[in-house]
């Protein structure tokens, strides 16, 4: 099998990884899973000469795979749908959030992992004013990442898709600086462990936005006193109807073992003095961090004893355990070298979301269409519209303040959007477009949530996007795979990937400038096979393109007469492939653009095997149809939406597999200057459950 070509050497499997659904973290957020279901654990660590490290293993700690980090101290990490982690790290001279891609699928021939450029990225600069970060938690939902930073004392918010030099969205600030972060996100509720002993709890946090607690709670064994003078690791109790919080406090003796891990009841509720209500009563000595899970056991990072430990925390949960106690022995204890934070994540998620870049069934209920459209080298507007064509006002609308030629939603609701001059260009990422961004007039790119990705092409000129055209965002690969005519090639990166991203994978042959374009791409995981439109009038099929594929395409598709003898294709745009009914779907752009009829739809069945001039199974055409100019598809396995910015039309012709010749479209709204849509499905980063509450 080839690895991939590129300067991270990053493997196979690194490529091919499944879409993961986000876990259970430090934070405290708490998995949507039964009792037994099988666990993957990611420990954050310092390694033997200051290197960090973030472990990846199963429930027991065994299996063990490890991403390294650096020279770094290293924080906690939160993982999101796609099972990529948001990791703290403290360095010599700044700190960071790496987000390191797929995490849960990496894997190196040397059994070690490293960053990788063309596929992870990091918050990282004197604008993002990190000064300690220890812990990190996620609100799924709203995709807003949150940071204890424990060296200025705030807890710091980005967006989830925020990269590079960029200050937080909005900071909130306790009493005293956070170390870790627990958010309950049915609730909207943040708590925060605190060094001097308390938590502080933020209600409606991502929707107030609050610059400081609504409340304290100050953990109490004799109803007045303070039970510990300071904290470290927290996290929510995920069994449902147990509204509690655990807690953990580093011991007064260097290494002694008067470390605690204990709960307070009605954490939704409480303030003030709150009594202990449950501990695990085992001898630590400097916990840093749990983590629980629906199986009744905790899972705790104890660095001065340097050890891994798997206890019981809930009894009723556990068979055969008395119930009287929750503090046996411990069922398992791994040595490890300074263990600082410990996080939980499902290895297969209720909440996993399938590929919205692919829609292949026509009941996949729709939020609507998001359009792209600008008059030549002018900013783009977003927009989301009725999908039935109807008309009427947006629901969505954003300015975009640069043109657009692709666009493409993932399955977190973030909107992707391609823009190129020939000379240079980016593919930029536009945070919860397809749920919440909008809906105010004027909204525009932020920073703090947005983000370019951008390959500056390295120190002797390596390549860099030059005009990315279509593209597709592969949610169940994780992958984002470009056309780019400008090059003219195809190039791959990973749907993380930031603003100083190297290409993870390039092709070129095949391609020439002028002759021989790509135009625009769509990639199947689930056969290994991208289909890319070119301007040449062909198809080029790759049909194992991550695992074994060559330098040039495996197959041609050419659209030809009934004959196959001759071609009748002139310049290929938009491509469709539906895997499910193996259909391949074309645009024919034509040799005269603007002229009103040129325009064509190639429809192809068995598309997995063709090959060669190939006579299309159907042919959309003619003056009826209103095509002249198809550049882009939206595809739910029946209709066909099609932008053509010739005509200045979208086009909706419902059982499109089945047409032939001059068939009118079953709707049409004129959106001047149209360059792409993407269909937006309901249900985009839905919440991640696992309230503390049990609703």
């Amino acid at each position: 099998m080839m690895p991939p070509r590129h300067a991270s050497a990053l493997p196979l499997a690194l490529l091919v990884a499944a879409c993961g659904g986000g876990g259970g973290d430090s934070s405290g957020d708490a998995p949507v899973l039964a009792a037994g279901d099988p666990l993957t654990t990611y420990v954050g660590y310092d390694r033997d000469g200051g290197l960090s490290s973030l472990l990846r293993g199963d429930e027991g700690f065994a299996s063990s795979f490890g991403v390294i980090l650096g020279e770094t101290s290293a924080g906690g990490a939160a993982l999101d749908y796609f099972g990529s982690a948001y990791h703290a790290e403290i360095r010599p001279f700044d700190a960071a959030i790496v987000v390191l891609w797929t995490m849960r699928e990496r894997e190196f021939d040397n059994g070690r992992g490293v960053v990788a450029e063309g596929y992870d990225r990091e918050i990282v600069g004197f604008s993002t004013t990190l000064s300690e970060p220890r812990n990190v938690a996620i609100a799924h939902g709203p995709g807003l990442l949150m940071v204890a930073d424990s060296g200025d004392g705030e807890i710091k918010v980005w967006g989830t898709a925020a990269s590079g030099d960029v200050p937080p969205l909005f900071t909130a600030t306790p009493a005293a600086a956070p170390w870790d972060l627990a958010y309950d996100e049915p609730a909207d509720r943040l708590f925060a462990a605190l060094v001097d002993g308390t938590i502080a709890v933020f209600d409606d946090f991502a929707q107030a936005e609050p610059a400081a607690p609504t409340r304290t709670i100050t953990p109490s064994d004799d109803g007045a006193t303070a039970a510990v003078a300071s904290l470290r690791g927290i996290a929510l109790d995920p069994i449902p109807g147990n509204d509690r919080v655990f807690v953990t406090a580093p011991g007064a003796e260097a290494s002694g073992n008067d470390g605690r891990v204990f709960a307070i009841d009605g954490a939704s509720v409480a303030s003030g003095i709150a009594s202990v209500s449950a501990e695990i009563d085992l001898p630590f000595a400097e916990p840093l961090d749990v983590a629980l899970f629906p199986d009744g056991r905790a899972r705790i990072a104890d660095l001065e004893r340097r050890r891994l430990v798997v206890a019981p925390y809930d009894a009723l949960a556990l068979d055969g355990v008395d119930p009287r106690s929750v503090s046996p022995l411990p069922r398992l204890e791994r040595p490890l070298d300074s263990p600082r934070a410990i996080t939980l994540e499902p290895a297969d998620p209720v909440r996993t979301v399938g590929n919205v870049s692919d829609i292949e069934d026509p009941m996949t209920p729709l939020e609507g269409l998001l359009v792209a459209s600008n008059a030549a080298g002018m900013p783009a507007t977003l927009e989301l519209i009725d999908e039935t064509l109807a008309g009427g006002a947006p629901l969505r609308t954003f300015d975009y303040d640069r043109p657009a030629a692709g666009v493409a939603i993932d399955a977190l609701g973030d909107a992707y959007v391609s823009t190129g001059d020939g000379a240079s260009g980016a593919v930029s990422v536009v945070h919860r477009f397809a749920t919440e961004r909008g809906a105010l007039p004027g909204d525009t790119l932020v920073p703090s949530r947005d983000r370019d990705i951008v390959v500056p092409g390295g120190f002797f000129g390596g390549p860099t996007f030059e005009d990315p055209r279509g593209f597709d965002v592969d949610s169940t690969s994780d992958l984002l795979v470009v056309a780019d005519a400008g090059l003219p090639g195809v190039v791959v990166l990973g749907r993380t990937a930031g603003q100083d991203a190297d290409f993870a994978d390039i092709l070129q042959d095949g391609f020439a400038e002028s002759t021989a374009e790509p135009i625009d791409v769509d990639y199947d995981a689930a056969t290994d096979r991208l289909f890319v439109s070119v301007s040449n009038g062909a198809v080029y099929v790759y049909d194992a393109f991550v695992f074994s594929r060559g330098d040039m395409p495996d197959r041609i598709i050419t659209p030809s007469d009934a004959s196959g003898a001759a071609q009748v294709s002139t310049s290929l745009g938009a491509i469709e492939y539906d895997a499910a009914q193996d259909l391949l779907l074309v645009g024919e752009t034509g040799a005269a653009s603007g002229a009103g009829a040129d325009g064509a739809i190639y429809v192809f069945q068995s598309a997995s095997t063709a090959g060669g001039l190939t006579p299309p199974d159907a042919i959309v055409s003619g003056a009826a149809t209103g095509l002249d100019d198809p550049l882009s598809f939206a595809w739910n396995g029946d209709a066909l939406w099609v932008a053509d910015p010739a005509a200045g039309l979208i086009s909706r012709f419902d059982g499109a597999a089945g047409l032939m010749g001059a068939a009118p479209p079953t709707a049409t709204l004129a959106v001047p200057d149209v360059r792409a849509i993407a269909l937006v499905p309901e249900g985009l980063a839905p919440t991640s459950g696992g309230s503390i509450l049990g609703d």
